[in-house]
């Protein structure tokens, strides 16, 4: 370990991760990981930045808690936005928890790690979906179940709570962000949400990646021939999960599946 990196830890400089100082008017963007996070901070930021949001600053207008030292975190200006994929923390004044299908969840996960070489490339997806059920992968967020399941159990219903499905951001983009600005306080014009949406989308966004991917932090040394951008779709695990595998997540989550639409709920 180089001497940066001792004295940040010494003075506790680093990422604070679930350590953040919170302030009252702070708004936080949440999700479990590989839930599309990355496209809704920069939908976001598209918004409330001055200028056109990339994989270079990205970071700073929409702070990574796991990325950016604390002391740059509290420099920021308020209102700050932050980026968190923790369970629930009664302390998040305001939260934008974006929630998306586990079974995709689960395929793009498997495609990250093989991105940041975390395995080896002979780990197969059957192997890596033990794992994912039981949250026994990188990041230290619980399993699906356990993330999304804390804040929908505490947060749900409640003023300072809004839920946003994947799913529906991506089938009306337009709409989904509305309610998205509206909540957090961002009075945009239709044709501001506009520019948003085209500055955010899913080509200009692997554009940036393969302009910038050795500048962001999150994809710097990761293995270029695997796009941190994907496919940015919905139901793409139905080409890639097995029926077996398939069914061991909706076993699992079957109910908390149901009650977001996933599945057909109980019943019904």
């Amino acid at each position: 370990m180089d001497l940066n990196r001792i004295l940040t830890r010494i003075l506790g400089l680093g990422p604070p991760g679930r350590n953040v100082e919170v302030n009252p008017d702070d708004v936080f963007i949440v999700s479990y990981p590989r839930s599309g996070n990355t496209w809704l901070r920069f939908l976001i930021g598209n918004l409330v930045h001055s200028g056109p949001v990339d994989f270079r600053n990205i970071d700073d207008v929409i702070c990574d808690i796991y990325q950016k030292g604390k002391l740059f975190i509290k420099s920021r200006t308020p209102p700050r936005f932050l980026k968190s994929h923790e369970t629930f923390d009664h302390r998040y004044p305001k939260v934008v928890y974006l929630v998306r299908d586990p079974r995709d969840v689960c395929v793009s996960y498997y495609h990250y790690h093989l991105k940041n070489r975390w395995f080896d490339e002979n780990v197969n997806l059957n192997d890596f979906v033990v794992d994912f059920l039981q949250g026994n992968i990188r990041g230290n967020f619980g399993s699906w179940g356990e993330n999304v399941g804390s804040w929908l159990g505490a947060g749900f219903g409640r003023s300072n709570f809004l839920l946003i499905r994947y799913e529906d951001l991506h089938e009306d983009t337009m709409e989904e962000l509305k309610k998205v600005a509206d909540f957090i306080g961002i009075n945009s014009s239709i044709e501001q949400l506009e520019e948003a949406i085209t500055r955010s989308n899913v080509d200009n966004m692997r554009k940036l990646e393969q302009e910038q991917f050795q500048d962001w932090s999150t994809t710097r040394g990761s293995d270029p021939r695997i796009s941190f951008v994907r496919v940015a779709d919905v139901g793409g695990w139905r080409k890639e999960l097995s029926e077996d595998l398939r069914r061991s997540i909706e076993n699992e989550w079957n109910d908390l599946m149901g009650k977001l639409r996933y599945l057909p709920s109980v019943g019904s």
